[in-house]
């Protein structure tokens, strides 16, 4: 018979509107003290010890999402509900008019023609809804 223990880490954020560089930076030096600080009697496998840090991937990826990439991460990507419908269409509110791009696109459901070229790949006025990638704010 072998011996599993679960340790789950409970990140400190519980909230997404609570996400910031600050609350990642501080989750992450968390995780690494946390485990640094698990009991040594783990290690010597008689019990065999899985760490859940689920929870924390979750939040990592949401600062992902928000801080690198294109339209989907700048502070200026926006959507507006069209046709009196349940019909999103997406734009940029720096470069697009709110009310005329729908139209000159037809109501069409979806991006904007600015969003598709640049949903990926930011363009030069991008402004992440976070300062810092992940990368630059652990180092």
């Amino acid at each position: 018979m072998t011996l599993t223990s679960t340790v789950k880490y409970e990140p400190i954020i519980k909230k997404i509107k609570d996400i910031s560089p600050e609350s990642v930076l501080k989750m992450v030096s968390n995780v690494r003290r946390e485990i640094g600080e698990l009991d040594p009697s783990f290690a010597d496998g008689r019990i065999t010890t899985n760490l859940d840090l689920s929870s924390a991937k979750d939040i990592i990826n949401i600062y992902r999402n928000n801080s690198e990439g294109g339209c989907k991460s700048c502070s200026d990507f926006s959507s507006d509900i069209i046709n009196n419908d349940r019909d999103t269409f997406f734009y940029c509110e720096k470069k697009e008019h709110y009310q005329r791009t729908p139209k000159v696109c037809g109501y069409n459901i979806g991006f904007s023609p600015e969003l598709k070229k640049y949903y990926e790949t930011p363009c030069n006025s991008w402004k992440p809804k976070f300062s810092l990638r992940l990368e630059e704010l652990i180092r």
